[in-house]
């Protein structure tokens, strides 16, 4: 709650969630720094060594759409010991792979001017994250929910017994939707070309994990979109604060022409 940028990818509940599902417990190395005034930093890395090269990853590496070295403000040069800590440390290690660092955050700034002592840096490219402000920008927003297509749609299923929109937190009735969500999200990506990550058991079981994690926290927000008695489309995301974050969204592929997940 104190880090610089802490999102919903750096609780203590979604880097259990992550372990839980894909056993990395082995490869744990979680480097924290202390100082007379208590903890400042801790590093969540893992040691990945998969493809013959012994690569230090954050925790929730590939599933997670932000991550960081978690540091109060003020206490960045907590990095520098960190990395002097694991390049003195037991383990050998090829590089340092820090992916999806946000851009606010001040860790790419401190290892670019000199905080990487022993280390070459390199930055790559920049990835950019939409967002919609609404505080502020309400005439905008009912723009886009007055969009002719939307409308339409959304008049169809009004036609035919409307919709019945529910946001779930208690992870008993979301654990009981995503058998029906995993469905809708392999379907979808079938007919698009790459396959779903939920083909994968241990994304469904990530998943599962982050339901009995997170929902306990309260941010977890698992929305359901029902017409007619049947699911039509579902979403996985997080309220954090004031912000929602928009994560894992399906829709029923046969309801197509009709757009259940745009409505």
């Amino acid at each position: 709650s104190r880090a610089v940028t802490g999102t919903v990818f750096q609780t203590y509940e979604w880097h259990r969630a992550w372990i839980h599902a894909f056993g990395a417990a082995e490869g744990l190395r979680i480097v924290s720094v202390r100082d007379s005034g208590g903890l400042r930093a801790i590093a969540p890395f893992r040691l990945d060594g998969r493809r013959g090269e012994r690569i230090l990853r954050f925790v929730g590496d590939e599933r997670s759409d932000y991550a960081d070295v978690i540091y109060c403000a003020g206490h960045e040069e907590c990095l520098t010991e960190i990395l002097d800590a694991l390049r003195h440390g037991p383990d050998e290690i090829d590089a340092i792979e820090l992916n999806n660092i946000p851009a606010a955050s001040p860790t790419v700034g401190t290892l670019e001017r000199g905080g990487a002592r022993g280390w070459r840096v390199f930055r790559s490219a920049a990835v950019p994250c939409p967002a919609m402000a609404i505080a502020g920008e309400e005439a905008f927003v009912r723009r886009v929910l007055q969009k002719k297509s939307l409308r339409r749609h959304a008049r169809h299923y009004e036609k035919i017994g409307g919709l019945r929109v529910e946001h779930l937190r208690e992870a008993a009735e979301i654990r009981g939707e995503l058998p029906a969500f995993f469905t809708q999200h392999i379907q979808r990506w079938a007919l698009r070309g790459p396959q779903s990550l939920f083909v994968d058991r241990e994304n469904r079981e990530f998943y599962r994990s982050l339901a009995e994690e997170m929902a306990e926290s309260g941010v977890l927000l698992f929305t359901t979109v029902r017409s007619q008695g049947r699911p039509i489309a579902y979403h996985f995301g997080f309220q954090d604060g004031q912000k929602l974050l928009w994560y894992k969204p399906s829709f029923d592929i046969s309801l197509a022409s009709r757009s259940p997940g745009l409505v």
